[in-house]
């Protein structure tokens, strides 16, 4: 009886040893299933930051930071999970304190979802059968009893070109990078006029240029078809990149991989690519022969630029209007589960070929993905790939910037952001409204101020400089109507505050510049055709005000009098002077801006400008002052009316044919 006693109590020891077991391991599997799923709040793990040192994917290029503490844990606490940069190495202990005391899982952490692939791989919601990675991790991190410590062993500091990172002047943020852009899809310049344009740019501390090539780059292969006439040659890209390299200036290249792709999808040989039939302007980027040709422009833009360092790439990826309109990414977006996963998928891969077949870092305008949510932007590794480049143009940043948007992006820890200097004004604008883009500056400033302590570095400001809204708009602003913009913006922010005296540009601009005026004699590249517009701006305004508006010409100038040649030639001989002085003082401008923007334009860019600007002015006084010395060589007048009705057309009278009198 004993014996039989004791054997039960030994089988039940046995179950107990072995169920106890089974819980022991199945605690530990999930404590290492939670730590390998659930990211930290702020702060990476040494294997993600091994894979952003040593993954030649993505080289770290040159950073900069400064004393800036960290963040206290109640604002640590606030903010979304990001994946941090490769200069701080941090441990995640994870404590399961109240599922079994007294035990100790210590492991580094790797968080990295698969990036879905140009062929369409499979993500979270492809098999809605089959739980995925990511709908696991958002019901892991819902465990109540889940404690986790995290602590950062070591952070070093950044530094920009050796200066210590953030540059905080009276309480405001210098953004340590101040990037021009050049938008060369409109009155692009000759190469003469960038070897003038890099040293200026640098004593205006400038330190760097962002060129948007466009169709200017001498492509080759399928894509030299799209390629302006009058686009550089190799020689002269290299010439140009060589001159803003010997000017100390940083060189980022931009190559539009998503929208504004007008100046290919224009032409019939390319058509087939659009997203829409009708619209020219996004390509169908799931369409493989469409992803052969982005990396064909990337990859020929690159290799060019890298023979000069290229630390950053910008990808562009902005205003993409239509989504999901052709077949193939149609069916690339019911793959990835909607509109805005299928832009954060095709963003990603483009961000991937580009790091890691160029070993760069990638920028990307913000628009298209600040609205995306943190799960979707670590499932595409967003984080990791891209550096969003928040724009925008508003004078009252604090309406049209709202901080739901840094909010959003918070997760990134490298961000820019883009103010502008031109061609944000409106299409049609070709003379500068320089204070509209300094207050834009102004605005930034504290922009910036404000939301560079969210990020482990704010990398710098873009001032952009559009030529045309879009490759199939008008031209307005030509960079040296900018100039003045472009000299004042740079001061207030390379100040940090808003400034009332800009008498520090006079020595490098050679003239004054002040909030409402500016005077003659400036010397910067270009001032010959900004003096020129300026003034037929003056000589325009003053014609409409004045002369057009007036009694006599109205009166006695009219279309109808030009029509008809009909007028007294007594009112004539008053108004004949004027117009006269004004089509002389016209003809003039025209002829040497001509001749200055020829040393700066092609002559597309010459005519296109002449005729849309100052055209109208030089047709209507022209056409009048014709019609005016034939009219006063007229000695007889017709009777009214001058139109009849044909009579030998019996339904004339209601349909009212009607013929000019002989």
């Amino acid at each position: 009886m004993m014996a039989r006693l004791c054997r039960r109590i030994v089988r039940c020891q046995c179950r107990a040893i072995l169920l106890g077991a089974i819980y022991f391991v199945t605690l530990v599997f999930v404590a290492n299933l939670i730590s390998a799923s659930v990211p930290s709040d702020g702060v990476a793990s040494p294997s993600e930051t091994e894979r952003a040192v040593n993954s030649p994917k993505l080289p770290t290029p040159p950073v900069v930071a400064a004393d800036r503490q960290a963040p206290d844990a109640r604002h640590l606490a606030q903010q979304p999970p990001i994946v941090a940069p490769a200069v701080a190495r941090t441990t995640r202990t994870t404590t399961l304190a109240r599922l079994v005391p007294g035990l100790l899982i210590n492991k580094t952490l790797s968080p990295q979802l698969p990036l879905a692939s140009s062929g369409g791989a499979q993500n979270d919601i492809a098999d809605p059968n089959k739980p995925s990675q990511l709908m696991m991790m958002r019901k892991i991190r819902n465990v109540p009893s889940l404690q986790t410590v995290e602590k950062v062993n070591e952070t070093k500091a950044i530094t920009v070109d050796g200066q210590p990172y953030p540059l905080i002047k009276d309480g405001n943020f210098i953004p340590m990078r101040r990037i021009v852009h050049f938008d060369l899809k409109g009155a692009p310049f000759k190469p003469a006029y960038f070897m003038q344009l890099f040293p200026f740019l640098a004593r205006m501390n400038a330190t760097g240029v962002l060129i948007e090539w466009e169709d200017m780059f001498p492509y080759t292969g399928p894509l030299a078809s799209a390629v302006n006439g009058n686009a550089y040659t190799v020689a002269e890209v290299r010439q140009i990149l060589q001159a803003a390299k010997n000017a100390r200036l940083d060189i980022i290249p931009l190559v539009q991989t998503f929208g504004h792709l007008e100046w290919i999808l224009k032409l019939e040989q390319f058509a087939n690519l659009r997203e829409n039939s009708k619209f020219p302007q996004v390509i169908c980027f799931a369409d493989e022969k469409a992803w052969i040709l982005i990396k064909d422009m990337v990859d020929q833009v690159a290799a060019l630029h890298k023979e000069f360092g290229m630390s950053y790439f910008h990808m562009g990826a902005d205003e993409a209007f239509q989504i999901g309109d052709c077949e193939a990414d149609r069916t690339e977006m019911m793959k990835q589960g909607g509109r805005e996963r299928v832009i954060l998928w095709h963003i990603a891969r483009t961000a991937d070929h580009i790091a890691s077949t160029h070993h760069t870092r990638v920028l990307a305008w913000h628009d298209m993905f600040a609205n995306s949510n943190i799960q979707d932007l670590q499932h595409y590794r967003m984080i990791e790939l891209v550096e969003p480049v928040i724009w925008s143009y508003a004078e009252d940043l604090d309406r049209y910037l709202h901080q739901s948007t840094w909010q959003a992006l918070r997760p990134f820890p490298y961000v820019w952001g883009a103010s502008a200097f031109k061609g944000a004004d409106g299409p049609m604008r070709y003379h500068s409204n320089p204070m509209h883009y300094v207050r834009n500056n102004q605005a930034w400033i504290k922009q910036m101020s404000q939301n560079y302590a969210s990020h482990t570095e704010f990398r710098g400001l873009i001032l952009t400089g559009w030529s045309r809204y879009d490759h199939l708009a008008v031209l307005c602003e030509v960079l040296p109507v900018g100039m003045p913009a472009l000299a004042m913006s740079l001061l207030t922010i390379f100040n940090g505050r808003n400034l009332n005296d800009y008498s520090d540009l006079t020595p490098i601009v050679g003239c004054q510049l002040t909030e409402n005026t500016m005077s003659g004699g400036c010397q910067f590249p270009g001032a010959g055709v900004y003096q020129m517009i300026n003034e037929f701006r003056s000589i325009s305004d003053r014609l409409h005000d004045s002369f057009l508006s007036g009694y006599d010409f109205n009166g006695w100038l009219s279309r109808t009098a030009q029509k008809h040649r009909f007028s007294s030639a007594m009112y004539l001989d008053k108004i004949l002077p004027e117009l006269n002085a004004y089509l002389d003082t016209m003809n003039r401008l025209e002829t040497e801006l001509r001749r200055e923007m020829a040393s700066v334009f092609f002559d597309d860019a010459i005519e296109e400008f002449i005729y849309e600007y100052m055209g109208p002015d030089l047709e209507l006084l022209r056409g009048r002052s014709e019609v005016a010395g034939q009219i006063k060589q007229t000695a007889y007048f017709l009777k009214r009316p001058f139109i009849k009705k044909n009579t030998d057309d019996p339904s004339s009278s209601l349909n009212n044919t009607v013929h000019h009198a002989p």
